[in-house]
Formats: C-alpha cells, structure tokens, sequence
C-alpha cells in the first residue's frame, strides 16, 4: 500500500498548525515594519485584520453546527496575539 504524500505547495500549507499559520502570516506582513516609524504592534494589527476578514467571509454564525474553517481561523488569530 502506497502512502499518500502532498506535492502541491499550496496544498500543504493546510497542515500547517495554527502556530505555523499565525507565524507564515506574520512573516509576510513584516514587510510594513520599517525601524523608527512602525512598530512590530502594528504588523500585528495587520495580521489580525487580515484573519478577521477571512472569518467574516467564512460567515459562521453560532446557531449553525461548528465551522472547523472558523474554528481554525480564530486559534491562528490567538497565535498571533501570542506573537
């Protein structure tokens, strides 16, 4: 029996844990830190718009069944704050 292995990039990013994923985000954002004119507070802020966006277009509400989406958005968003 063959193992299944994930060869498209973009594919693998799903297992990512929300650390990871909180982590990637941050990264890619770092861009607007510049020394003495931003803080990294703000990169943060960033991010957590970003993720905030992402949960809103998900659009979970609390009387439908769980949304692992949502779900998984918003403990990245913890990560983040942790950051």
């Amino acid at each position: 029996m063959s193992s299944f292995v994930i060869t498209k990039p973009h594919l693998r990013k799903i297992m990512l844990s929300h650390k990871e994923k909180a982590k990637e985000l941050y990264d890619k954002y770092e861009f607007v830190y510049i020394q003495n004119y931003t803080s990294k507070h703000e990169v943060k802020q960033c991010v957590l718009i970003a993720i905030d966006e992402i949960c809103e277009a998900i659009n979970w509400h609390e009387f439908e069944s769980p949304n692992k989406e949502w779900d998984y958005w918003n403990n990245v968003k913890l990560e983040v704050e942790r950051l």
